[in-house]
Parts: C-alpha cells; sequence; structure tokens
C-alpha cells in the first residue's frame, strides 16, 4: 500500500495529507462477464451493481465436477446477462458444485436461489444468514414498523434520513431471487474441501448477524467480502437494534 496519491501531492506542503492507496497485485478487474485467474484453480469476477459502491467481487474456486462460487451478486438484468456469458466462456467448467454466501445483503445473495435452480445444486450459508434474509424478504411492500422509526429518531436521524429509510424500506426482497427450502448450514470454524485444497469458516458478526468468511492455509487466502476492513461497514437494522456491532467486527480482526 502507497502511502500517497498524486492528488495529495499537489496540495500546499502544509495541507498535505497521507491517504492510503490500495494496490492490487492481480491487475486491472475484469470486465462484466469476463473472469481474471489470480492464483491457480482460483478466478476473479467482478459484477456491476447500482449506487455508489458500483461493484462487487465474487470468486471462482475450481472444484471436483465444476466450481464452487462464492457469492453471486444483487438480482438485475445486467448481471443475470453477466453471469450468462461467464458460463458460456466456461467459467463454471462442468457445472456449478454448490454457491458459498458470506451474507444475507442483496449484492451478495441477490442471485444465488438462480444459480442453485439452474444448477440444481445447494446454496451454503450460515443458519442465521439464511433465516434472517428469509425474514427481511418478508417485509417486501411492507411500511417501516413504528418502533425502528422511534429507535432512529432516538439516534439522532433527521427528518430526511428518516423519510429516505421510510421510502426505501420493504425494497429488500426485491434485489434477491427467491432462496430454495433448503441450505447446507456452515459452522464457525468448520473445514471443507474444495477441490485440493481445505477451506475454514471464519464468522464475524459486525456486518451481519452470522457473515461467513473463508480461509486457506494452503494458498494463504482469506475471502472477507465484508467484514474485515480498514473502515469496516457496520450495519444496524430493524431486527438487531440493541446489538452492539463494533465489538463482533473487532473480535473476527483479532482472531
Amino acid at each position: 500500500m502507497s502511502e500517497a496519491t498524486s492528488a495529495a501531492q499537489s496540495e500546499p506542503a502544509s495541507e498535505q495529507i497521507l491517504r492510503p492507496v490500495l494496490t492490487y497485485p492481480s491487475g486491472e478487474p475484469p470486465a462484466p462477464g469476463e473472469f481474471r485467474e489470480i492464483a491457480p484453480s482460483i478466478r476473479w469476477i467482478r459484477m456491476p451493481m447500482p449506487g455508489p459502491l458500483n461493484h462487487i467481487n465474487l470468486w471462482s474456486l475450481a472444484d471436483i465436477g465444476g466450481y464452487t462460487l462464492v457469492d453471486s451478486g444483487m438480482r438485475t438484468d445486467e448481471i443475470q446477462q453477466a453471469w450468462q456469458k461467464l458460463f458460456s466462456r466456461g467459467v463454471a467448467g462442468e457445472s456449478v458444485v454448490r454457491v458459498l454466501i458470506t451474507h444475507m445483503h442483496p449484492d451478495h445473495v441477490g442471485m444465488a436461489g438462480w444459480l442453485a435452480s439452474k444448477f440444481s445444486c445447494r446454496i451454503w450459508m450460515t443458519r442465521q444468514e439464511y433465516l434472517y434474509c428469509r425474514v427481511l424478504m418478508s417485509d417486501t411492500g411492507r411500511v417501516a414498523p413504528e418502533q425502528v422509526i422511534n429507535f432512529f429518531t432516538r439516534a439522532g436521524w433527521g427528518a430526511g434520513a428518516l423519510e429516505s429509510y421510510q421510502a426505501r424500506f420493504g425494497n429488500f426482497g426485491r434485489h434477491i431471487h427467491a432462496l430454495p427450502d433448503s441450505f447446507r448450514r456452515l459452522v464457525d470454524r468448520e473445514q471443507f474441501p474444495v477441490g485440493d485444497a481445505l477451506w475454514r469458516v471464519v464468522v464475524g458478526t459486525g456486518h451481519s448477524p452470522e457473515h461467513a468468511c473463508f480461509y486457506c492455509a494452503e494458498k494463504k487466502l482469506l475471502s472477507r467480502p465484508c467484514e474485515i476492513h480498514l473502515h469496516p461497514a457496520l450495519m444496524i437494522d430493524k431486527g438487531r437494534l440493541r446489538r452492539r456491532p463494533m465489538r463482533g467486527s473487532v473480535h473476527l480482526t483479532q482472531r
């Protein structure tokens, strides 16, 4: 990681601020519908996303009989077309044998149900993420509960923020394909093989209820989509009003 940007260098010396810049060792990110191999048997996929984040990184791991996918992208026509293009280029080998979902936010789980149906494979998730996703999907079309509005009001939200939240409430399920009625449960610290390598589940609770990261000691790789960051995105929503997400994120980082 370098310590200064060209923008910082152009500022007066008295006002220069050292800003961290991430350097990606694997080169330019792949375009939608393309992939980049970043390590033997591991492919980097990048899907477009609406909003300021504008993209999400997904992964394809070579497995016995096909590929294991890590996360799926949000439910949009653009992402579905990108997946179709990837499959035509052989990103899934013979087939997708399972879909690992790190957590229940739409940009990660949105296409999982579609992928599971297309390839007759199972979704692997932690129990809280699967069940909580089903709960939030049931809110589709509902108005924001008064209890939640009262909570955010006490937390200091202004009228504009509350109005925006109320307008967006109930849209969660519109960004997610229906999940299968069953799933394969992931448990903290369990290990499972993917191809010829062993991966371990590492659970964090800051960004979402039971966020699964995946660590392979042999390859020295950690897949940790949203739980470990320099500035972690901690989530408080209607089902977790009294939780302390910072504690869960710090605990995982220490592990």
